[in-house]
């Protein structure tokens, strides 16, 4: 079963992967902050994890670093969705899709990366 896990702090992007993701037969476990993300990498595998950059409690570069030390999680594609233009190549299989994105360009980055 292929699951993704989405944390971003912002409720309109929130709503348009969760819409854009089932539109496409597609569903993700959705937190809040790189803190939640975190606990969730550590309680199950996933598929692909997207990250917002800027999220309360843990941003998205130092959940990245710390779900690359968890079990479950330490090969899983990491895919940033962020207004900023960043390098990811420090953090192994971590990848960028740049704020603002269609559903369709987020769609077809998920299917190549996993």
């Amino acid at each position: 079963m292929t699951t993704y896990l989405l944390a971003e702090d912002d409720s309109d992007i929130q709503n348009l992967v969760r819409i854009g993701l089932r539109i496409n037969g597609l569903s993700a476990h959705i937190v809040n902050d790189g803190r939640a993300a975190l606990d969730a990498a550590n309680q199950q595998a996933f598929s692909l994890i997207m990250l917002d950059r800027h999220m309360p409690q843990m941003d998205g570069m130092v959940a990245a670093k710390e779900i690359r030390a968890t079990q479950l999680n330490a090969d899983t594609p990491i895919l940033f969705l962020s207004g900023d233009s960043f390098e990811t190549h420090h953090i192994e299989n971590c990848h960028l899709l740049q704020k603002p994105f269609t559903v369709g360009e987020l769609v077809k980055r998920i299917r190549s990366l996993t």
